[in-house]
């Protein structure tokens, strides 16, 4: 049970003031949290490695691509007559620092999927429990006063808007929505449910995400529309109406402001706009992915083409004011969300990635022995995930977006060991 708190530790606090001296791999602990576990699960339990399909796939995914950046630094450096970027920065160590977060993820999925399986389904919940319990502390206590909670952030905040534990209003809702749905779950009592529910949509109003709103919202109508049958998407509707109208509120009155707001001033909205073309391109480019460290050498090119391109084809004007910035000071540089910075990085072998990974635990909410209405909300977890790191927001720390997945995985090991005993 230890083990499975302190993994939650790595994955609640994501903004620690370590980043400020070694970088964004510093912002959780689960640098240190997860190669420990894995060598105390190992050497404690005598194993010889044999990995879960999913964590073979990460353990699989971080040695191909590693090795594939290696080939392409290698190349560039004879062709160019050089080891560094244009912004005088060794390649090599570039690539290894960029390649850890891969590393870090793996081995946090091991120890997470390990730890669950070690335990039982009723320790599993209380752990949710715990864990939604500690962020709901944060998030009264951020709303009372926000200063208290500087000690776990790199820097104070200064948009007014809830963050809870993570560095950004993208990463808490997201934090946020994850357990909520978990705990949801977990319970039996209707009341508590509609609780949960009312709480979560009181909180995505105190942080305010445009994008997390946005991406719930789709995820529920998706849900809705192609996973129900008559009669589920009959009393769904009656269940929903008053969410529906919530969350319609929301977009009404805090997405679509926000988004033209941005796109106006050229913030997010319109930066993910642009990186996302560059991640597209990219891939036409270079199949197999710019690198780990490379994509720092290629990546003035295929932004000046995104650009070109996507301002001649918007109905609304764009400044490039934060693109130039990335291609003068080589600062802040990367497409604004996860799964489209690991295709610039890695090309198809990131496509390859995802589609099994999703594709996989898809397959395993279909094989639960559980109910229909924890299956759909696993299925929305799922969806709302996918969304939320292809559009929203950056994975360098987000492990918190592991938990379901792994979850899932260690529920449907449990359930095929009970099925051989009988």
């Amino acid at each position: 049970m230890i083990y499975i708190l302190l993994i939650y530790i790595g994955m609640i606090f994501t903004d620690l003031p370590l980043a400020g001296l070694i970088g964004t791999i510093g912002s959780s602990v689960m640098l240190l949290v997860a190669p420990l576990l894995s060598i105390l699960i190992v050497y404690k339990h005598q194993l010889k490695y044999r990995g879960t399909y999913i964590s073979n796939l990460f353990l699989y995914y971080f040695i191909v691509t590693f090795f594939t950046s290696m080939i392409i630094f290698i190349y560039y450096s004879i062709a160019n007559n050089t080891m560094y970027t244009p912004y005088g920065q060794l390649i090599l160590i570039k690539l290894i620092n960029a390649s850890i977060y891969n590393l870090i993820y793996f081995l946090a999925y091991f120890a997470t999927i390990y730890s669950l399986i070690k335990i039982n389904l009723q320790q599993i919940h209380k752990s949710f429990l715990f864990f939604y319990l500690l962020l709901m502390v944060v998030g009264l206590i951020e709303i009372l006063n926000k200063d208290i909670l500087n000690l776990i952030h790199l820097a104070p905040n200064d948009y007014g808007r809830l963050r809870l534990t993570t560095s950004e209003p993208s990463r808490a809702i997201f934090e946020l929505v994850i357990i909520s749905l978990l705990i949801l779950m977990t319970l039996q009592n209707k009341l508590l449910k509609i609780i949960i529910v009312l709480v979560m949509f009181f909180f995505s109003v105190m942080i305010a995400s445009k994008g997390g709103i946005l991406f719930l919202s789709v995820s529920i109508l998706w849900i809705y529309l192609l996973g129900t049958s008559l009669k589920q998407k009959i009393v769904f509707s009656i269940v929903m109406i008053p969410i529906i109208f919530g969350f319609g509120h929301l977009i009404s009155t805090i997405v679509i402001p926000g988004l033209l707001n941005d796109i106006g001033s050229f913030a997010s909205t319109s930066t993910r706009l642009i990186t996302t073309v560059w991640a597209l391109l990219s891939l036409f480019y270079f199949p197999f992915g710019e690198g780990y460290g490379t994509y720092m050498c290629y990546f003035q090119d295929m932004l000046l083409k995104s650009t070109d391109f996507i301002t001649k084809i918007s109905p609304i004007p764009l400044s490039t004011i934060e693109i130039d910035s990335m291609i003068k000071t080589g600062m802040n540089v990367g497409a604004k969300s996860g799964i489209l910075f690991q295709i610039v990085q890695n090309g198809i072998l990131a496509v390859i990635f995802f589609y099994l990974l999703f594709h996989r635990t898809w397959k395993n909410i279909k094989l639960l022995n559980t109910s229909e209405f924890n299956k759909k909300i696993m299925q929305l977890i799922l969806i709302y995930t996918i969304l939320t790191l292809l559009f929203g927001a950056n994975m360098e720390v987000l492990y918190i977006y592991l938990l379901p997945i792994a979850y899932i995985e260690a529920i449907l090991i449990k359930q095929k060991r009970i099925d051989n005993l009988c």
